[in-house]
């Protein structure tokens, strides 16, 4: 495997590097639709990063101390999104096919060399499965609870307010539930498209009605 071209084909896309990352992207989407949902504009900087990350490991492939902790901490930072190694090896070809697009002087050496680099897939694999689980403890909470009124669920959307944001988190019968929070506190509980998260049910009263009712509610104060 010739690391040194790895380098060079990376070194040259340099003025185009921001529009790389997003053909890549586009080309998975576009070959996997389903990956889509996954990811939110929140979490660009990931999708960058992995790139980035990817581009660099490549290049010092052979230096194992270097590269394999950096791939450990990638796979880390994508557990919430539940990939395995199908999911990383569709990446990786998406990555490939773009690169040969944009690299202006591809050759089958330059081909073979990124294809060799084999240190991607069981690097990240390893951090997907020593990850912890993100934010799930309960603490300090100045209120008593039971497991009746704890849901634990996926976040499956986050849009985006003008002062608030709602959070979409769905249970495991399928069941969704959404929540506001301040758009600092999505920020600090690093929630994401694929995070698990708890809901606490704290009001003192709960209104229960038949589906086929008449009454009106907002969609805000209903779970389906």
């Amino acid at each position: 495997m010739n690391t040194e071209l790895i380098g060079q084909s990376w070194d040259k896309l340099a003025p185009r590097q921001t529009e790389f990352i997003d053909a890549v992207y586009e080309l998975l989407f576009q070959q996997h639709p389903h990956y889509k949902p996954l990811f939110s504009e929140s979490i660009q900087r990931e999708m960058a990063k992995m790139v980035e990350t990817v581009a660099m490991v490549a290049r010092v492939s052979g230096e194992s101390e270097i590269s394999h902790p950096r791939l450990i901490k990638l796979g880390e930072r994508h557990s919430p999104l539940q990939l395995n190694r199908g999911d990383l090896e569709n990446f990786k070809t998406a990555y490939l096919t773009v690169l040969k697009q944009f690299c202006p002087e591809w050759t089958t050496e330059c081909e073979l060399s990124w294809e060799e680099d084999q240190s991607l897939i069981p690097g990240m694999l390893e951090g997907l499965k020593v990850a912890k689980p993100r934010t799930l403890e309960i603490r300090d909470i100045s209120t008593r609870t039971s497991v009746r009124n704890q849901l634990l669920g996926t976040v499956t959307e986050i849009k985006a307010r003008m002062y608030h944001g709602e959070v979409i988190l769905t249970l495991k019968g399928g069941e969704t539930l959404l929540a506001i929070l301040t758009l600092g506190s999505i920020k600090k509980l690093n929630l994401m498209v694929g995070s698990q998260a708890h809901i606490l049910i704290r009001a003192p009263h709960l209104i229960l009605v038949k589906a086929d009712s008449k009454l009106k509610f907002s969609t805000a104060n209903c779970s389906h």
